[in-house]
């Protein structure tokens, strides 16, 4: 591809990873405030695959739109996530963590591309911030641009610049508008989305500006963009053999095979941020973590030695003697447990495989005489009497009205014990249900 067809770009912000150097997102950014280029920029497009967007199709359609993001095998398996094909990703992809800002930069276009294309189903939910240039509203300058662009895609929110006649993409649910209006009356949208609500933010600081794109959003009635961080798998299906190996490894259902015997990430909002166990484990390196700081989990393309550094082995089980995976998943379900696994088993996994201490915490794993966190009260503690009860704390497990778990000697502050010894010697599956908690039924 000639870097001239690029008319148009996706910028992605990576607001929730660290792994983007920031001087050179900054420059980009930079770049595009400053041009008469018109843009689409989004504070993490590991969001926007997670949730399918179809915004996603939309740019792997147009082959003249530029992807500024990360590594491009990422992209590519992260478009295929989305259910959107990126065809010829090595050469739409701008890697902001391998190239340089200037040689972004020269790829760039420095003029406005075609007119927006609508097509597409907005998602429910869905919102853009529309940086408002066209008839009716003042043209801002670059530094102008690029302090609300940097203000609002740290803060969560997705961000378009609209085309010099006004119009901009029409695939969200919802947008909120904001300029320099002349008189400080909204122009007249059109095309716009279903519902759309502008702000004049002349005179407003970046601050400001933030302020009221935020009261704007909560008179729509949807949620706060940035609150979850999107960490989750990418499977590169070149390289998956379909083994099985990271579905039966992860902790947290978000694998699943299905009856043709393929292997996808089915419930990416489960997975455990900072976990990449799974990709450690994979004998092909199939999965990719986006975010992740080292190569080839981070989609770099693949190269043998490094494969050596990264990957764990297969050989874990045989060395822990045992699958302590299997240990914690069938602990995490309740369901009767094999010999629990050694402290110095959990570390030697932790260190291996680079699980987070807060992840192996969650799974009520920690060492015999240790009290464990409550599942309904991560603060508070469970079997204080320094024994660690089984059929206590587990996720669907049972609390008392004051959210203490309830085992052992514990009874609940209303209606009686809960699965106390007198009541039975194991938590029983009615326990806590109901609209009385804290009750077995």
């Amino acid at each position: 591809m000639s870097v001239s067809r690029f008319q148009h770009v996706v910028y992605c912000r990576c607001a929730r990873g660290g792994e983007v150097p920031a001087d050179v997102k900054d420059a980009v950014l930079d770049q595009l405030a400053g041009s008469d280029a018109t843009f689409e920029a989004v504070a993490d497009l590991c969001e926007l695959a997670a949730r399918r967007d179809p915004s996603l199709a939309r740019w792997a359609r147009d082959d003249g739109t530029a992807i500024v993001a990360c590594r491009p095998r990422a992209v590519r398996w992260l478009f295929h996530a989305a259910g959107a094909e990126l065809p010829d990703a090595e050469a739409r992809v701008l890697d902001m963590r391998a190239l340089p800002a200037g040689q972004i930069a020269s790829r760039l276009p420095h003029q406005p591309g075609p007119p927006a294309d609508h097509s597409g189903t907005p998602p429910d939910g869905s919102l853009k911030v529309v940086l408002y240039e066209g008839p009716g509203a003042e043209a801002l300058d670059g530094s102008r641009r690029r302090e609300l662009a940097a203000e609002l895609l740290d803060a969560g929110y997705r961000l378009t610049r609209t085309h010099p006649d006004g119009t901009f993409p029409a695939d969200t649910a919802a947008a909120i508008v904001i300029g320099h209006f002349a008189d400080g009356q909204p122009p007249r949208i059109a095309p716009g989305p279903g519902r759309a609500v502008c702000r004049d933010v002349s005179g407003k600081c970046a601050c400001g500006t933030h302020q009221a794109v935020d009261e704007a959003r909560e008179s729509l009635g949807l949620p706060k963009p940035g609150e979850w961080v999107p960490w989750f798998p990418v499977l590169d299906y070149d390289r998956c053999v379909d083994c099985g190996q990271c579905a039966s490894f992860c902790l947290f259902g978000v694998f699943e095979t299905g009856g043709d015997g393929k292997v996808r990430v089915a419930a990416p909002d489960r997975c455990k941020t900072n976990c990449p166990a799974c990709a450690r484990m994979c004998p092909k390196v199939a999965v990719i973590f986006p975010k992740y700081p080292g190569a080839p989990i981070d989609g770099s393309e693949v190269d043998e030695a490094a494969v050596g550094r990264e990957r764990a082995g297969t050989d874990l089980r045989e060395r822990l003697r045992g699958d302590v995976y299997n240990v914690l998943r069938q602990r995490g379900k309740g369901a009767p447990l094999p010999a629990r696994p050694t402290p110095a088993q959990l570390a030697e996994a932790a260190e291996e495989l680079q699980i987070p201490a807060a992840v192996l915490r969650g799974l009520h794993a920690d060492a015999p005489g240790e009290p464990t966190p409550c599942a309904c009260r991560p603060e508070a503690l469970c079997c204080q009497d320094g024994t660690v009860h089984d059929d206590c704390c587990q996720p669907d497990g049972c609390c008392d009205d004051d959210g203490d778990c309830c085992g052992g000697e514990a009874t609940a502050s209303e209606g009686g014990a809960c699965c106390g010894k007198e009541a039975a010697p194991t938590r029983t599956s009615g326990c806590c249900d109901g609209p009385t908690r804290g009750v077995c039924e």
